[in-house]
């Protein structure tokens, strides 16, 4: 199997294997594992079906003069995602509103984590929600239906979730005045 030798410059990476160089839009692409974690696929992220598609073994790579080795491609894929300016996980498409807000829970209602304009269009993303050291009992988070046994959310902890349509998530208050603190992104 060809070496790929794949490096960042001018805003661009390019890939340079034995078939030649080519040129990738540094925020077209991303990287994934595949086939339990033995190869490396850098794809679109769009899924255009013009665009390149790499697969190759981390041991026959290196990113910025880095060598990786068989067993480094969790490794690799977070540094080439970084250097791509993926640092949202694998998401297939950037997220494009950030939100945030602080919400003071009481104990008889229930409330959606996100902002009513996010709500409206069942928007996906990511959220992390926290629930800062000075509550004093826990946050529970589910969706429309959260109780006290769904997942407990314990003072000065944080949760992230991605989810296709942020309306989903819920969150409910054991103790009376307990906040929440809310930051995320939805793709609008």
């Amino acid at each position: 199997m060809a070496k790929q030798s794949i490096i960042m410059e001018n805003g661009h990476l390019a890939v340079i294997a034995a078939t030649g160089r080519v040129h990738l839009l540094s925020t077209d692409y991303y990287a994934k594992t595949i086939e339990d974690g033995e190869f490396i696929e850098i794809s679109s992220i769009n899924n255009d079906p013009r665009a390149k598609t790499f697969k190759f073994k981390p041991e026959h790579s290196t990113l910025n003069g880095v060598a990786y080795f068989t067993g480094d491609s969790g490794t690799f894929v977070e540094d080439f995602n970084a250097i791509a300016g993926m640092h949202l996980g694998y998401n297939t498409k950037y997220p494009e509103s950030l939100f945030s807000q602080h919400i003071e829970l009481d104990t008889s209602v229930d409330e959606q984590v996100v902002p009513a304009w996010i709500i409206t269009g069942h928007n996906g993303g990511y959220v992390t929600i926290t629930a800062p050291g000075t509550n004093t009992g826990n946050i529970h988070v589910g969706e429309s239906d959260v109780s006290p046994d769904s997942y407990a959310l314990e003072p000065d902890k944080s949760i992230t979730l991605e989810i296709s349509d942020l309306s989903l998530i819920w969150v409910q208050s054991t103790t009376a005045g307990d906040v929440v603190d809310v930051i995320g992104v939805a793709k609008i």
